[in-house]
C-alpha cells in the first residue's frame, strides 16, 4: 500500500477513480519514457499518479493508477494500455526527475463510519434505472457485492463528466460521494427517459426505410 512515495505524474484533462478500469493512449515522448520506466519497474499499487490539469491549473487531489495490460505497441512508437486505479493520493512536492514530472504523493483515507443503506440503496435502483434504459441490459447483482465504495463503481459506468469526478475524489466520506452519485443519477435519468421515444422513433425510420421496396 502506498503511504508515501515519489511516483511519475500524468497530468491530463480527465478523470479515473479507485477500481476504475480505462484505456490510454502514449505518444508524447516524455510519457513514452514515462511507460517505459514503470514497464521495467512496475508497481501493482500504482505505477503514476493520473491528476485531472487543464494546462492552466492542476489538481492537488488525483488517483495511482497501475498499468495492467499492455493492449499494443503500435508503430509509430506510441503505446496504448489498459490502466486501473487503485488509490486516492494528495500530490505534495513535485520534481523534474525525468523528461517527465513526478511528485511526491501521499494516500488519501476515508474517514471511517459505515454508509447509509437507505442512501445506498437509492443510489442502487438508480443506476440499474439508468443502465436498463441505456443498454437494455439490466446489471448482474454481483457487480455491486464486496465493493469497498459503491459510489466510485458506479460513477465509473455512468458516464459521469470530469468535473462531477474530481468532486468525488476530494471527498473522505462514502456518504458524500452516495450524495453526489445521487444527484447526478437523478440528472441524468430523465433525460434518457426524454430521450428514449426519440431514439425509438429514429430506429423504427431507420428500419423502415430499409425495407426493400415493392415494384
Amino acid at each position: 500500500m502506498i503511504e508515501s512515495n515519489t511516483l511519475p505524474l500524468f497530468p491530463i484533462p480527465t478523470v479515473v477513480l479507485p477500481g476504475e478500469v480505462t484505456a490510454l493512449h502514449f505518444f508524447e515522448p516524455r510519457y513514452l519514457d514515462m511507460f517505459a520506466d514503470c514497464e521495467e519497474k512496475p508497481n501493482p499499487e500504482g505505477d503514476f499518479v493520473m491528476v485531472y490539469s487543464d494546462g492552466e491549473y492542476t489538481d492537488e487531489v488525483g488517483c495511482a493508477v497501475a498499468i495492467s495490460r499492455v493492449l499494443n505497441k503500435n508503430p509509430d512508437g506510441s503505446v496504448d494500455v489498459l490502466i486501473e486505479g487503485r488509490h486516492r493520493v494528495r500530490v505534495d512536492t513535485r520534481y523534474q526527475l525525468h523528461s517527465y514530472d513526478s511528485a511526491r504523493v501521499a494516500l488519501l483515507r476515508d474517514a471511517t463510519g459505515d454508509w447509509d443503506e437507505e442512501l445506498a440503496t437509492r443510489v442502487y435502483a438508480l443506476h440499474r434505472q439508468v443502465l436498463v434504459l441505456s443498454t437494455g441490459d439490466e446489471p448482474s447483482d454481483r457487480f455491486y457485492e464486496s465493493r469497498e465504495s459503491l459510489a466510485y463503481a458506479v460513477a465509473a459506468c455512468s458516464g459521469f463528466e470530469a468535473q462531477a469526478k474530481r468532486e468525488l475524489l476530494k471527498l473522505e466520506r462514502e456518504n458524500q460521494r452516495l450524495m453526489v452519485v445521487r444527484h447526478q443519477l437523478e440528472r441524468i435519468l430523465p433525460l434518457l427517459q426524454n430521450a428514449l421515444p426519440i431514439w425509438k422513433d429514429i430506429l423504427s425510420s431507420y428500419s423502415l426505410a430499409a425495407l426493400p421496396r415493392e415494384n
